[in-house]
């Protein structure tokens, strides 16, 4: 397992896709500065909002970047013919994805803050209590993303064609958030069930304060999805032809 990790990361570093993705992260984290008038305080949290969007399109394009690579390159086939369990493979691919995606968010939410901060002011005084809960936020809307990009986990396995994978992934995630927003404004039963899922919970989990009872319902809701979408994920994934 540790080996497969080991690979992974070595991957990732050296992913063309993952650079030009970390670059345009930059770059709209730039852009996101100009249009952002306010402290580095607010900044931080005004940002989650834009950055759900941007990074609902970047999960899509790397879900095809890194795992659908590794289709059109037979390095599943050869990762599973070398004797590791696909159950490992699959476990160490996908961590390593969410882990990209880590990366992306908080390459974005610094250069953000820091800019913000240097041009207006942090906003006040930067206690532990702020700075914990800045973390915290930062965390839990990392974790809702996660939980949402494993979706394109399940439909990488399902489609295995790299092309094909980015031009469905690309637009998922905002295709599924616009459908539920639309019928929520409708049925107050969709409702009920759209604000409880990682991609409303993406921003209510990230507000400046939370109790604890909703961060906990938060994160075992987050934590549930990403096994239920391994779960179907790997029950496709170990029947399926590789080669």
């Amino acid at each position: 397992m540790f080996n497969l990790l080991r690979g992974d990361f070595y991957k990732l570093r050296h992913s063309t896709g993952f650079h030009v993705m970390i670059f345009l992260s930059v770059v709209f984290g730039i852009i996101e500065c100009l249009e952002i008038n306010t402290a580095g305080y607010d900044a931080f949290y005004a940002h989650f909002g834009d950055l759900r969007t941007l990074v609902f399109v970047f999960v899509g394009v790397f879900s095809g970047v890194f795992i659908g690579e590794d289709f059109a390159c037979r390095t599943f086939q050869g990762e599973v013919a070398a004797g590791n369990k696909r159950l490992k493979v699959l476990v160490s691919k996908t961590l390593l994805f969410l882990f990209g995606i880590c990366t992306l968010i908080l390459i974005q939410i610094l250069i953000v803050v820091v800019i913000m901060s240097l041009v207006n002011g942090f906003g006040g005084d930067l206690t532990g209590i702020v700075m914990g809960n800045m973390v915290r936020a930062g965390l839990m809307f990392m974790l809702q993303i996660c939980a949402t990009a494993m979706l394109c986990v399940l439909t990488s396995v399902l489609i295995k064609n790299k092309a094909t994978i980015i031009a469905v992934n690309f637009m998922l995630l905002i295709l599924i958030d616009g459908i539920l927003q639309l019928i929520s404004s409708i049925s107050d039963q969709v409702l009920a069930f759209y604000t409880k899922t990682p991609l409303v919970l993406s921003l209510s989990s990230s507000l400046p304060s939370i109790s604890q009872s909703e961060l906990v319902v938060s994160i075992i809701t987050a934590f549930t999805t990403i096994i239920g979408l391994f779960f179907v994920a790997n029950l496709h994934f170990r029947k399926c032809e590789l080669s």
